[in-house]
Order: C-alpha cells, then sequence, then structure tokens
C-alpha cells in the first residue's frame, strides 16, 4: 500500500514537472522576431497558414522596444496602422492593409523594454491567384523626432 502511494506520488510529480517545462511565459522563446530597427522589432503570428481567397483572417502582432529611449507610433485604425504585403514567388505583391486616407490620429507611446500587442484583421482578396506566398507586415514610427519603418519576421502561407 505504502509502495503504490509513493508510486503515485512520483508519477504526479512527473507530469507537474514535465507540464511546467512546456509552459513558458517568455516571449523571447515564443516569437520570431523581424530585424531591429533603432531598438523596435516586429512579430507576427497566424493561426492558420492556409487560407481561402475571399475569406478574412487574423494576424497577432507584438511590437517591442528594446532601445534605451522611448518611441512613438501613430495610431489611425487596427486596420490602416500596418502595411501588410503578401508577396509570390516571382516577387509580385499584394498590400492587404487599406492605405490610411483621413480620419483620427492618436499618439502611442512605446516606453523601453514594452510591448505592445495588436490584431489586425485582413481579406484575402478573390483576385489572389492560389499558391504559396509570404506575408510580411511593416509598421513606421519615430525616434527622437526621425521616421522609421520596421518590418515583421516573413510567414509563409498558402492562398486556396
Amino acid at each position: 500500500m505504502i509502495l503504490k502511494r509513493i508510486l503515485g506520488c512520483i508519477c504526479v510529480v512527473m507530469i507537474t514537472a514535465n507540464l511546467d517545462l512546456a509552459q513558458t511565459n517568455d516571449p523571447a522563446q515564443l516569437t520570431t522576431w523581424g530585424r531591429s530597427v533603432q531598438g523596435v522589432q516586429l512579430s507576427i503570428a497566424i493561426t492558420n497558414s492556409a487560407i481561402k481567397a475571399g475569406d478574412e483572417t487574423f494576424i497577432e502582432t507584438i511590437i517591442t522596444n528594446s532601445a534605451t529611449n522611448a518611441v512613438l507610433f501613430f495610431r489611425t485604425g487596427r486596420d490602416t496602422d500596418f502595411d501588410v504585403l503578401l508577396t509570390n514567388g516571382s516577387g509580385s505583391g499584394y498590400h492587404l492593409t487599406p492605405r490610411f486616407i483621413s480620419g483620427s490620429i492618436s499618439r502611442v507611446i512605446i516606453n523601453p523594454t514594452t510591448q505592445i500587442a495588436e490584431t489586425i484583421p485582413l481579406t484575402i482578396g478573390t483576385n489572389i491567384e492560389p499558391g504559396d506566398y509570404t506575408l510580411q507586415a511593416y509598421r513606421g514610427f519615430m525616434s527622437n523626432d526621425v521616421d522609421f519603418r520596421v518590418e515583421s519576421n516573413p510567414l509563409k502561407v498558402h492562398v486556396k
């Protein structure tokens, strides 16, 4: 009886230890980043890499500021703040987000060692031919009154 309890406790400890190893809250272990520009990086993720033309999907974005100074972003709307580009193997690209034309603009300051996450809605146009593409997002920002543009990690997607 005692041996069964001991073995049961050992199994519970092993299962718990295994679950703890699989879980992480460290974004660096979960996220692939684009190239750093002035200490700012952009990461995108998509839940389904196979997308039907005409369907709406969502991209999860994370912007991190590892610089020693705050950076400034302008917010116009979640679907116009980012330039999301779908590019095929021959280099032809499709802009999936509309350009900002007019409306309200607010300032977003990202302090050092801070991250912000946003979700971008996307519709893959029916004019896009089926095939394999690279999806990448771009976002403008200011640091020390100078304009910069950061690009995300590329994602491979298949349009069906």
